[in-house]
């Protein structure tokens, strides 16, 4: 947020940076107290991936609802018939509702929102263990088997 604290890096902790922006990685933390950093990503649009170290685990959490909160909003938004009213109340889910369900990502897993039509609109969460695959690329090399199988977890969203 201030890129003055950058001038304040040695040049150590300035490699370490360059670093984790070739390498994908860390070399030790991703956090530097000079910067007072929250969080770290690389992204990828060549590797269809975004890596993230979060310093606060509560702020993956606040990500992940919010991811999830837009896609309702987007999907609700588009369902208005013509010109007609939209619903004013959208299903929404919250970073401490998700932190309940914080032990199922513990060794990696897929989070997938699909839309309930009955008995009234909600949504649900299906989550699947990917504890078996050490990297992305395993994962959306098998992504339709992976979404073929049953899900561990639901989690709905009313």
């Amino acid at each position: 947020m201030d890129e003055k604290r950058l001038d304040h890096l040695t040049p150590m902790e300035q490699g370490e940076l360059l670093y984790i922006s070739h390498k994908k990685e860390p070399i030790t933390s991703a956090f530097f107290n000079k910067l007072q950093n929250r969080f770290v990503y690389y992204s990828s649009d060549l590797e269809k991936m975004t890596k993230i170290y979060f310093r606060h685990l509560s702020d993956s959490d606040l990500l992940v609802a919010n991811v999830f909160n837009s896609l309702i909003r987007e999907k609700e938004r588009s369902s208005g018939f013509w010109r007609r009213k939209v619903k004013s109340s959208i299903p929404t889910i919250s970073p401490e509702f998700l932190r309940s369900y914080r032990s199922f990502a513990k060794d990696g897993a897929l989070l997938s929102l699909y839309r309930i039509e009955k008995p009234k609109v909600a949504y649900g969460i299906e989550v699947r263990n990917l504890s078996e695959y050490s990297f992305p690329d395993e994962v959306w090399d098998d992504l339709n088997t992976i979404l073929k199988t049953e899900h561990d977890e639901l989690i709905y969203i009313i």
